[in-house]
């Protein structure tokens, strides 16, 4: 009996040390994003702040230590690493009823957070990942059917916003659905604002740390010119990115002294459109990778005729 008693106790003990530790991770962890200044239209603060929010609610609210201290984990690491993931519902301890619903909603949404469009809606996107992870873990606890509802409209509303966009509605013909599908596509042919007819675009890539054209690229800008642009008055806009190698203050003056090395190419040559330059330093990566990394596919501009 008396040993039954100690075996209680000490059970009791290493559990409570455990829920303690696990607040005190919570804690420290939304201390350090506090202490974080997130910016307003930057798609992986906007996520991770979503997340940092849900955390409080689940330690301050829910008094779910386990689940505050995973989210806000998760905020923490979408800052570091800049990578976008929605939670898998085969790591969750769904109820049967929900399953298949889990399941399609995770496959539509890991869909359209690979389309190049949805990356020019932040705050849409960060409303859609939150909304289908708090969805995800209240349906695991399956009680508060309140905020089931919440975070299902929650992600269901930004889905929607996002199809019905203006960008989403453009018609992809069924040969560029096959382009875009195929393996033989290079990584360089994809981008987050280069959309619709790729044959009215053009990217030119960079050195490190320059934004100084090479011939290669001059050559490639010269064939554009050539053969589209001298026959299309339309504005031009000119995108200047960087990789993530150095600071984001430096690397915004870095993309649009690239944007305008090819602004002035073309006045150069000779082409009187209407050039509009937009500069995003290291914010949309074409491969996605963690803080301060060299990657040459992100050093370049995209050029696009606005039609």
């Amino acid at each position: 009996m008396k040993n039954s008693i100690v075996y209680k106790i000490i059970n009791f003990l290493l559990i409570s040390t455990f829920l303690l530790l696990i607040n005190s991770c919570a804690y420290f962890r939304l201390k350090e994003l506090d202490k974080y200044n997130f910016s307003p239209d930057n798609i992986y603060d906007l996520v991770s702040k979503e997340y940092k929010e849900f955390a409080y609610s689940e330690l301050y609210e829910m008094h779910d230590e386990l689940d505050a201290n995973y989210f806000a984990f998760k905020a923490n690491n979408i800052l570091k690493t800049k990578i976008i993931r929605i939670e898998n519902p085969k790591n969750w301890k769904i109820p049967d009823n929900y399953e298949n619903e889990a399941k399609k909603e995770y496959k539509k949404i890991s869909s359209l957070l690979k389309e190049e469009f949805t990356f020019q809606y932040p705050k849409l996107v960060a409303k859609l990942v939150s909304g289908y992870d708090c969805w995800l873990e209240q349906i695991e606890e399956n009680w508060q059917i309140k905020d089931i509802e919440y975070c299902k409209n929650k992600f269901t509303n930004a889905y929607k916003k996002i199809y019905s966009s203006e960008v989403s509605k453009q018609p992809i013909s069924k040969k560029q659905e096959s382009e875009i599908s195929s393996s033989s596509v290079s990584e360089k042919n994809k981008s987050y604002f280069i959309k619709g007819d790729k044959t009215k675009s053009v990217l030119v890539f960079y050195n490190y740390d320059s934004h100084k054209l090479s011939i290669s690229e001059k050559d490639k800008l010269d064939n554009y010119i050539s053969t589209l642009i001298k026959t299309d008055s339309n504005p031009i806009i000119i995108y200047g990115h960087t990789d993530t190698k150095g600071s984001k203050k430096y690397n915004l003056i870095l993309s649009e002294q690239r944007a305008l090395s090819v602004s002035k190419y073309f006045r150069k040559k000779g082409i009187n459109n209407k050039l509009i330059i937009k500069s995003y330093g290291e914010d949309y990566p074409l491969i996605i990778t963690g803080d301060n990394v060299e990657e040459a596919n992100n050093r370049r501009v995209e050029v696009i005729i606005n039609n």
